[in-house]
């Protein structure tokens, strides 16, 4: 499991992982940050952010289908 987990392998050989928090709760935002040239991952920040648990799943769709690493944010 984890040598599937590109972020921790990134992250053990010391290698530039770009990401972004995203607040917003709209698709279409994670949508738009997924296909931004360079990004590594993308966590959804459901704390602090305007995102509830049950907007989550379309997000991670989108974002995967981006070829770019979701992370789920408390």
């Amino acid at each position: 499991m984890q040598a599937a987990n590109r972020f921790l392998t990134d992250l053990r050989a010391s290698k530039l992982s770009l990401g972004i928090w995203q607040f917003f709760p709209a698709p279409s935002v994670s949508r738009t940050l997924a296909r931004c040239k360079g990004i590594n991952w993308i966590l959804i920040d459901k704390e602090h952010g305007n995102v509830a648990d049950s907007g989550t799943l379309p997000k991670n769709f989108l974002i995967v289908g981006c070829a770019v690493k979701y992370v789920n944010g408390c």
